[in-house]
């Protein structure tokens, strides 16, 4: 896992384990870091430390399961992650961060579930179900289901709020970010979700794996995406067939 300083345009190297480590999730004060990685038994394990790159690394979560931590609550008090194990349906877990740290189920379904991510006031979780028979964004209460809502129209992936609580993006599967305007409370009132621009790469990426492929400021003004980077100077290159039958003409 590396930082990257957009100031100075700095990287930094912020884990120096052999394992594989990814899907690094903020601390609502920039304080931590949390993270999932494989330093323990081979497992993706859940664990944190200190954004500055000092200290050691401290596991949060030891499971057989594979966590990846999607989205740490506003509060501070709650880490939300993905779980799943060979032959089981994809969930959504929360671990409390006081207290006794006990991991407890928040959307459990017979269909797949992953990119969670939490309202800025807490009361409410944004994800994405495949119940439909394809991946679509729903949102519900936190930390008991207690109503829920369906935000995407056309298909959905990796949803998240903005700062304020609203409006909240997704990725639609042909590449558009999209947005809707949320009003939050003690329910959800959600507009037509509508887009704002396309990316090739994002639609390439959307449903290939776990990982966000976009960040976007408190503000909602800027968006910082994954993107391939295409070298202009690349040359074709030419097949020749039967080319000893070329030879004998000469």
């Amino acid at each position: 896992i590396w930082m990257m300083e957009l100031n100075r345009g700095v990287a930094s190297r912020m884990t120096l384990s052999s394992s594989v480590e990814l899907f690094p999730v903020w601390s609502p004060d920039g304080s931590r870091i949390a993270f999932g990685s494989s330093r323990g038994l081979g497992r993706a394990d859940l664990y944190q430390r200190p954004s500055t790159g000092s200290g050691v690394a401290e596991p949060l979560l030891e499971s057989d399961a594979r966590k990846i931590p999607s989205d740490w609550s506003r509060d501070g008090r709650f880490l939300l992650y993905g779980v799943s194990g060979a032959g089981t349906k994809s969930e959504l877990w929360a671990i409390p961060l006081l207290g006794d740290r006990k991991p407890f189920p928040v959307v459990q379904v017979p269909s797949n579930v992953s990119d969670g991510s939490f309202s800025p006031d807490g009361r409410w979780i944004v994800y994405v179900s495949d119940e439909s028979g394809r991946q679509e964004v729903y949102a519900e209460s936190f930390p008991t289901s207690a109503a829920k809502w369906r935000i995407s129209t056309e298909g959905g992936f990796q949803p998240r709020w903005r700062r304020d609580g609203k409006e909240m993006y997704y990725l639609a599967p042909d590449g558009r970010l999209m947005v809707a305007a949320v009003t939050a409370g003690s329910t959800l009132d959600v507009a037509s979700p509508r887009p704002l621009f396309r990316s090739e790469t994002a639609a390439m990426d959307a449903a290939s794996g776990d990982s966000i492929q976009y960040a976007v400021t408190s503000d909602g003004q800027r968006f910082l995406l994954s993107s391939l980077v295409h070298n202009p100077t690349a040359q074709p290159i030419t097949i020749v067939l039967d080319w000893t039958a070329d030879l004998k003409k000469r």
